[in-house]
């Protein structure tokens, strides 16, 4: 996973940052823990946008990963 294009860009947390950040929201008592501005924009992103607009979001991504699957 370190060699993907991802990682290397820096698009993707570290596990130990990960890590890091749960445990520091461990200890502050938090329920809920969302390392990354980004994966907190995926997360508010459902109830900011219409459900249509959703739907159409969802299923390309759907689409794509079926196709990325069927290729290997």
């Amino acid at each position: 996973m370190a060699d993907s294009k991802m990682v290397k860009n820096g698009k993707v947390m570290d596990a130990g940052a990960v890590a890091e950040k749960g445990y520091q929201g461990f200890l502050r008592g938090d329920t809920i823990i969302i390392p990354g501005r980004l994966n907190r924009i995926r997360v508010l992103m459902p109830r900011l946008l219409p459900r249509k607009l959703m739907t159409r979001m969802i299923r390309s991504m759907q689409d794509l990963e079926k196709e990325l699957l069927y290729r290997s």
